[in-house]
């Protein structure tokens, strides 16, 4: 089981001591993110606090995605 956490869209590290992510292991985290992110209208301002996902066996199994959708915080779990 791998811990993976963003803080700006696209760019995620290990939570684990010493992991290294691999490049499904980005693929994964980056599908699990897009697919549960707040859907927004074009005049809505969003900013990403922290997505976290947790990777098992070669799929994302569940996260969650701390937000501000026009200034007012948001939480998703997936």
């Amino acid at each position: 089981m791998k811990n993976v956490q963003s803080t700006v869209e696209g760019v995620w590290k290990s939570l684990d001591e010493k992991g290294e992510l691999t490049e499904n292991d980005i693929r994964l985290a980056n599908e699990a993110y897009t697919q549960n992110k707040p859907q927004l209208a074009s005049e809505d301002k969003f900013q990403l606090i922290s997505a976290d996902v947790l990777i098992d066996d070669d799929s994302a199994v569940s996260g969650i995605i701390n937000c501000r959708i026009n200034g007012e915080h948001e939480q998703v779990r997936f």
